[in-house]
């Protein structure tokens, strides 16, 4: 089992009531399309994986999914909760 060092998820306000999800930080052992896929079937949303130079792959979610997100990486031990850093919340 892989565990991420540091995850950073953050929500970025769009236009409106729109919002986008970041989330970075997560180890590169893990399969980022695998994650995505569950995430975007349990959440009803949709998404993408951005390549980052600085940060590496970065994965966008529609809407504010944080505490989702959250909850799925504890769950799951993908990330432990003194890694775990949920910004804005």
């Amino acid at each position: 089992v892989f565990v991420s060092e540091c995850a950073d998820i953050r929500n970025q306000m769009r236009n409106g009531r729109k919002s986008i999800t970041l989330i970075e930080g997560l180890s590169t052992e893990f399969d980022f399309k695998k994650l995505l896929k569950a995430w975007k079937k349990r959440f009803n949303c949709n998404g993408t994986i951005v390549e980052d130079e600085e940060h590496g792959q970065i994965i966008n979610l529609q809407g504010d999914q944080r505490h989702n997100i959250a909850d799925f990486l504890l769950e799951e031990g993908i990330v432990e909760k003194e890694n775990l850093k949920v910004h804005g919340a």
